[in-house]
């Protein structure tokens, strides 16, 4: 036998048919044709007596170019098929239809393949009578029937739940299946990860999903599979367990129960990393971190859970066709899709849970459905928040942590629900990547949702080789196989794919070509890639549209039946071989023709009168689009701001030619998904607009069973004498078969080689100038004019300073302290404060230039410990003036103290100089930078030498300065008259042998100031500190004693060595911690007993013994606002006075807050707040009055209030 390719060739063909296969839902099967003949063994009853298939057309509504529907006759006079209808049923039944050639006459089948073309599910009858039954039937594959994203926020879980043993097997096992999800299975083998709790002896068959059926099952926290053997301290490395039940190198929790909202506070999770013995078992572990007694329960991890069931601030429920007036764009309200996030976008995460606890907002948002790969920012109300690091109060800037990344284990939050002694009241969001946000009530009070962006690098996609095995799951911006992740969405299922055109079409997309960055400079990337946020319903149908375009992808089928992903090229590149069924004889072009037709042949059938049936035509003028515009998201958008990079933008491309010779301008916006850049943009939109315009020739002719195998996208050649054409190329965008495929029409479209050239369409881009969002923020913090004091307990080493707040800001010098004349000629102390602003100008002459987003760790050479660190660049011009900032870079270092962080892909402009400055710190907020020589990497050896200058910040306008007093020390200001590399001191102290022992000391006037050390020992007189003084004080030097926490409490703080305070003295005042852990938090006290302080809210970081405070006032006084007039706009220096009583040993806080022109002020809590003890003046002054009488003024401090008496002298 031979192959249909060849067959269709005879002059003289067999017969070709159409054979049709129904499955009902019984599983029995029924067989038809138009003849009857027996094909594979199978008798197929001649029934048919009429099919029409419905036309293939290029990118149709379906998505996946393929046969719509069918619609087929019966014979019905004998009332088989009336009576099949009403015992098994057409509706539902799935119906597959081949194509073979038969010989006839030897009642034999002639092709030794045969074709699938169509696949599908079949309705309920569309007629029946006494002679016809008449029944179609829909592709099973039509993507209009899906909606993306799949899932909505709701109540109850959204995921299928396993009823059967094979679908518990599919949950545990297969990552594809719509149990995966759920992942239900407690009865699979141990080497397939069972999971879940059991109906007594049986599995659960049936959930209601809901919370009481999740834990029931086991799947909400863990399933108790067993309990401990033995009791297991913390610091152990092995647990014994009475069962076996989770394989080597799987996740148990260890301790808690099933459901958490009792006994998780004692739970924690472990990597099973080898195991021994038969009964009870011995598990290897990392080292545990609690205590846990005989008989704890252990399990395998569940948190499967997919209901939401809190959304802010009410529930709401979205009605059938409904719309809410008053709904939050970010609000997470009922029916809702869950985004899916695709390569890397800005995300705006619907917000869920959210409450306020006076100094914090915290909330939940959810990112999007599915493990998703990082999240690079947050920006919240439109400021910059970092990421969340454990022990740090952040309270000032706010912080976020990706609590949940999606993967189908989901995680508790502790934070925004966490109500019960540690236990969690909310979700553990499996399958969905989540996270929590906590920001200072400054930037938002809880009473309204805050608008949320988060740069996502989203979701994980699964990869194939050339042999269409899966290469796992990873993050990819390939438009191939995000196209391949939302049909596995839409319930396609692996085995409906040829995978190995999949990865051809992969490759081809991600060969790496040179484009065009916004500055017009070469870069190389890959040749399509795509970033997609899907935030709103749409039809899965319209996505791979979208999607198709973005990378002039198109399917075909293989006869199998299987879709191809294919690459629209150019002839050479689309079909370098000889495609199955073409009678091409020769390469046209480089190319091989899918086939040639000729007019003159019997290729291109005839009408009956005798004509030709080939017909060109043209769209009209009206239908004819001179103007392409699509909307992309570009990642060399201007820089400035965080929300700069991957910004929306549009692109339009315009043929002013044929606008000018039609004298019409018709615009179109054909659906394109996902471009990253305008180089990309260019050519895909002069790709379209070639086809509108220049491709404006059509064909259609009808053809024979020869036009099977050739498909829509397929380039063919035609030969028409008429129109002088010989192996004129086009491409098929239409096919319409007849009945057994004995008649074909075909459509087909101009196609010119050029238009798919890498570089059609890739001229300059615009460059983009630096810009400012439509946002409102407030300013970055100001720093002070020279580092401070270093080599401190919470300071670090002399040479790494810009890694705590009091060094990254610097520190806020008193340059001076004069007396000046006040009320009544009461004299006052004034305060000269100097600080840095930032330049008040940015460079017209250069822009911010473009750099990697995402740094490199280098795990030795220098100074970086553990931390997240961000980065960013800017440019100067030949004047010196610095550009604004580019994109910041956030570089987490994960392990070890010696790492450096390097910056790729540093690219400027033609008028950049030959210097940058690079900036670092520990949030967006606090940058601080230096120049160094211009280049295209930089790498951070973690030096912290010539580091001290601030970011151009367009909403900097002024600054602020403020004092207020401190209430209460453990020992007040006090002059040194002894003092050494290790000891300060006075001989006039009378203090208690080791009495300060771990408590803080610091210098707050004076040679030295702001220095603070711990207490080792201490005599009646000297206190011996550790390290040693950077600076050693001399007799300028003034010395405090800090209070010290003994003890605290996530609300509480409490010193047990505190002298002369009584209840409630200090109610409403401040208490601050100045070091230790949880340094820089201040909280206003609620209540106190003489040694206990609550605060009102909690502490972000809750104190320890470590944590030195003192209490201060809980207002501040506004002293003054320096505007910089009588600086130059590039300006950095700022000075304010601040003017404070003349009370000698007066121990006060002074702030400076930068403000914008409405006086709006940096966040408080990031600013610097610095202690200083005055000196005072001890000079009697003498004014004359307005009678000329001299008067001497003596003062005198009676019940702590200052009295004034004159005496004429």
């Amino acid at each position: 036998m031979s192959t249909i390719a060849i067959l269709k060739e005879n002059a003289q063909a067999q017969t070709p048919l159409v054979l049709f296969t129904f499955t009902f839902a019984d599983a029995s099967v029924k067989r038809f044709s138009t003849h009857a003949v027996t094909y594979s063994g199978n008798a197929y009853e001649a029934r048919i007596l009429r099919h029409n298939f419905f036309e293939v057309q290029a990118m149709s509504e379906q998505g996946t170019d393929q046969l719509p529907h069918i619609s087929l006759t019966l014979a019905n006079a004998d009332t088989q098929m009336s009576q099949l209808n009403a015992t098994k049923g057409f509706k539902g039944a799935a119906l597959v239809v081949v194509f073979v050639i038969f010989d006839l006459v030897g009642a034999v089948v002639a092709s030794s393949d045969s074709w699938t073309v169509f696949n599908g599910i079949c309705n309920a009858p569309d007629e029946i009578n006494d002679l016809e039954l008449v029944v179609s039937a829909v592709n099973r594959m039509n993507l209009q029937r899906s909606v993306l994203p799949p899932v909505r926020v709701q109540r109850r879980c959204p995921w299928p739940f396993p009823a059967t043993a094979a679908q518990r097997l599919e949950a545990t096992t297969d990552r594809n299946s719509i149990f995966y999800m759920c992942g239900y299975g407690p009865d699979v083998a141990l080497a397939d990860k069972p999971v879940g709790k059991k109906d007594g002896a049986n599995p659960f068959t049936t959930c209601t999903f809901t919370r009481a059926d999740c834990i029931a099952r086991g799947m909400f926290n863990h399933d108790a599979a067993t309990t401990l053997a033995a009791a297991a301290n913390s610091g152990a490395t092995t647990i014994s367990v009475v069962a076996d039940i989770v394989p080597v190198n799987e996740n148990i929790d260890i301790d808690g129960n099933e459901d958490p909202t009792s006994g998780f506070a004692n739970q924690e999770t472990r990597l099973v990393t080898a195991k021994a013995g038969a009964g009870p078992y011995t598990y290897t572990v990392p080292a545990l971190g609690k205590n846990h007694s005989l008989g704890a329960k252990v399990g395998r991890i569940g948190r499967r859970y997919g209901g939401i069931e809190f959304v802010p601030p009410v529930v709401s429920v979205r009605p059938f066709g409904g719309k809410f007036q008053d709904a939050d764009v970010q609000k997470a309200n009922y029916n809702d899709p869950i985004p899916l996030v695709y390569g890397t976008a800005w995300a705006e995460p619907p917000i869920t849970a959210l409450r306020n606890d006076g100094n914090l907002t915290k909330f939940e948002c959810m990112l999007s459905f599915g493990e998703i790969s990082a999240v690079r920012q947050v920006v919240v109300n439109g400021v910059s928040i970092p990421e969340g690091v454990t022990g740090r109060d952040m309270t000032g800037s706010g912080w976020w942590t990706l609590v949940g990344n999606g993967d189908r284990w989901g995680e508790f939050d502790l934070d925004t629900l966490a109500a019960n002694a540690g236990n969690p009241q909310g979700d553990p969001y499996g399958s969905i990547a989540y996270l929590f946000i906590a920001v200072p009530s400054k930037l938002n009070d809880g009473k309204s949702l805050p608008q949320v962006q988060a740069l996502v690098d989203g979701r994980l996609v699964e990869t194939f080789n050339a042999g269409g095995a899966s290469l796992g799951w990873s993050f990819s911006q390939n438009p191939v196989w995000i196209l391949l992740d939302i049909l596995k969405l839409a319930r396609w299922k692996t085995g409906d794919l040829d995978l190995p055109t999949w990865k051809t079409a992969a490759d081809f997309t991600a060969a790496t070509i040179t484009q065009k960055d916004n500055d017009g400079a070469a870069v190389s990337l890959a040749r399509f890639r795509t970033n997609l946020v899907i935030r709103d319903r749409r039809t899965a149908a319209d996505v791979v549209l979208g999607l198709r375009n973005n990378a002039r992808l198109y399917f075909t089928y293989g006869s199998n039946g299987k879709l191809q992903c294919n690459v629209a090229q150019t002839i050479a590149g689309q079909q370098p071989s000889l495609p199955y069924g073409s009678n091409a004889g020769a390469p046209i072009a480089g190319g091989w023709p899918a086939y040639v037709y000729n007019d003159a042949t019997l290729t291109i059938l005839r009408r009956e009168e005798g004509r030709s049936s080939l017909r060109l035509f043209h769209r009209p003028i009206a239908d004819t689009p001179t103007r392409i515009a699509f909307e992309f998201t570009d990642e060399f958008a201007a820089a400035g701001e965080p929300l700069h990079s991957y910004i929306k933008d549009s692109f339009t491309a315009v043929d002013v030619d044929e606008q000018v010779a039609a004298g019409h301008d018709v615009s179109a916006s054909p659906p394109v998904d996902g471009i990253p850049n305008y180089d990309q943009a260019a050519r895909i939109g002069a790709y379209l607009l070639a086809q509108s315009v220049d491709g404006n020739l059509y064909i259609e002719f009808d053809t024979s069973v020869k036009a099977l195998g050739q498909q829509v996208g397929h380039i063919i050649a035609v030969t028409y004498a008429k129109e002088s054409w010989t192996n004129k190329l086009f491409r098929i965008i239409k096919v319409a078969p007849q009945q057994n495929f004995r008649r074909v029409s075909i459509t087909a479209q101009a196609h010119d080689d050029t238009w798919f050239a890498d570089t059609y369409g890739q001229d300059a881009p615009p460059k983009r100038r630096p810009r400012w969002p439509d946002i409102i923020r407030s300013p970055n913090p100001t720093k002070g004019k020279v580092a401070p004091p270093a080599a401190g307990p919470e300071q670090g080493t002399a040479n790494d300073f810009f890694r705590t707040r009091d060094a990254q800001e610097n520190w806020l010098r008193v340059l001076s302290e004069t007396s000046t004349p006040g009320a009544e000629g009461v004299p006052l102390i004034r305060l000269v404060v100097d600080v840095a602003g930032p330049p008040q100008a940015a460079s017209s002459l250069t822009s911010a230039p473009l750099v990697d987003l995402q740094p490199t760790i280098i795990a030795s050479g220098g100074t970086l410990p553990i931390g997240t660190y961000y980065y960013a660049v800017a440019a100067i011009d030949s004047g010196g003036v610095r550009s604004v900032p580019g994109w910041f870079i956030t570089a987490k270092v994960t392990s070890g103290a010696v790492n450096q962080v390097q910056l790729t892909g540093l690219k400027f402009d033609s008028n950049a100089a030959s210097t940058m400055v690079v900036y670092r710190g520990r949030t967006p907020h606090t940058l601080i930078g230096k120049e160094v020589t211009k280049a295209a990497t930089y790498t951070d050896n973690g030096d912290g030498l010539d580091w001290g200058e601030s970011p151009m910040d367009p909403f900097f306008h002024h600054v602020n300065f403020y004092w207020r007093r401190v209430l209460q020390t453990r020992l007040s200001s006090t002059g040194a008259d002894i003092f050494s590399a290790t000891t300060i001191g006075n001989t006039g102290l009378v203090m208690g042998v080791n009495a300060h022992v771990d408590y803080m000391v610091e210098i707050v006037r004076g040679t030295g100031a702001g220095q603070r050390r711990k207490v080792t020992s201490n005599t009646a007189t000297t206190l011996t500190v550790t390290p040693s003084w950077q600076t050693t004080p001399n007799a300028t030097s003034v010395f405090i004693i800090h209070n010290r926490a003994t003890a605290a409490t996530v609300s509480t703080v409490t010193d047990a060595n505190i002298t002369g305070v009584s209840a409630d003295q200090y109610q409403g005042h401040v208490i601050r911690i100045v070091s230790g852990t949880g340094i820089y938090q201040e909280r206003k006290i609620r209540t106190h007993t003489a040694t206990i302080f609550t605060i009102e809210g909690e502490w972000a970081v809750t104190p320890d013994t470590t944590s030195a405070f003192v209490i201060s006032e809980n207002s501040w006084v506004l002293a003054s606002s320096s505007t910089g007039a009588d600086f130059s706009p590039l300006a950095t220096d700022w000075r304010g006075t601040l003017e404070v009583p003349n009370e000698g040993g007066l121990l006060v806080e002074y702030t400076a807050l930068a403000a914008d022109a409405q006086d709006a002020e940096a966040v408080y809590e990031l600013s610097n707040v610095v202690r200083y003890a005055i000196k005072g003046d001890t000079q009697t002054p003498i004014i004359t009055d307005t009678t000329g009488q001299k008067k001497k003024m003596t003062l005198d401090v009676v019940g702590g209030v200052t009295e004034v008496t004159w005496t004429n002298v």
